[in-house]
């Protein structure tokens, strides 16, 4: 690792693609810059934590106990199902991130990339397994919202979507948590904002996923196995999303490298002239 890496801060893959990313270059060049930790809109990665945080609301709030006395049921599937579109905008702009992360391997490249392939970067499974799993969410809560296929139908087309997609979330969790815990940095690190982030979304696909099991709906009496845990498990694992979707907005703002950026700026500046 280069010394200006170090003292930048950019001690691996993850803190690089938010620190130095190609995309923030674009962005800051049509909006206005900011460097408010809440609202810095140039940042790629402040656009996934703030998609993540209306789709996690977006699954909390139909997952209260009091929603089902005051909406529909058509209306609390149709929430779900614009959270998951909200899911999946937020999955391919962390894609976005790990294709336009400025690495030393690739420095002359400038253009945006929209679609890529990075295998040798753990980032790259991560949102890309997650956006599958946020495609399955698509499938599944779309179809919740007719309430006519049975129970043989329900677990085909609305639980086993759901499934799949609450295993996509658990590897693609696991493998952003040995990212930032892996490569010799210590598991316990919890003042660390990555590290926070990581086990939130870690937490929230464990609670995803118990209620994607409670949610079968078993065939002999056309009920969900263990409907409090379904909803329950939905509201945990949204809570635990929307906290790491909030905490993902500053890591942006502490990892980026200002000189880099306006290096950045000054040379797309230069070249228009």
């Amino acid at each position: 690792m280069r010394a200006d890496d170090q003292r930048a801060g950019l001690a691996g893959p993850r803190r690089l693609r938010k620190g130095r990313n190609r995309l923030s270059v674009r962005l800051a060049g049509r909006i206005v810059r900011t460097e408010r930790t809440f609202w810095a809109p140039h940042r790629i990665g402040w656009w996934t934590g703030a998609l993540f945080a209306v789709g996690s609301t977006l699954f909390l709030v139909p997952s209260l106990p009091a929603a089902t006395e005051v909406a529909s049921a058509t209306a609390i599937a149709v929430t779900y199902f614009i959270g998951s579109i909200f899911f999946t905008s937020a999955g391919y702009t962390q894609y976005l991130e790990v294709l336009n992360a400025d690495r030393e391997h690739r420095p002359g490249e400038t253009g945006t990339r929209w679609f890529g392939w990075e295998p040798g970067e753990a980032g790259f499974w991560a949102a890309t397994i997650q956006s599958i799993g946020t495609l399955c969410f698509n499938v599944s809560t779309l179809l919740a919202i007719w309430d006519v296929f049975g129970a043989r139908g329900e677990d085909l087309l609305v639980w086993a979507p759901d499934a799949y997609g609450s295993i996509c979330f658990l590897v693609a969790s696991w493998i952003a948590v040995r990212e930032v815990c892996g490569g010799g940095r210590p598991w316990w690190t919890p003042r660390r904002n990555e590290w926070q982030v990581a086990w939130l979304n870690m937490l929230g696909s464990v609670a995803f996923g118990a209620s994607a099991v409670a949610a079968y709906v078993v065939q002999d009496t056309d009920e969900l196995r263990n409907t409090a845990l379904a909803t329950s498990g939905t509201l945990v694992g949204a809570i635990c999303f929307l906290a790491g979707a909030i905490l993902l907005m500053p890591e942006a703002a502490i990892d980026e490298d200002h000189d880099w950026l306006d290096a950045r700026l000054a040379d797309a500046r230069a070249a228009v002239t």
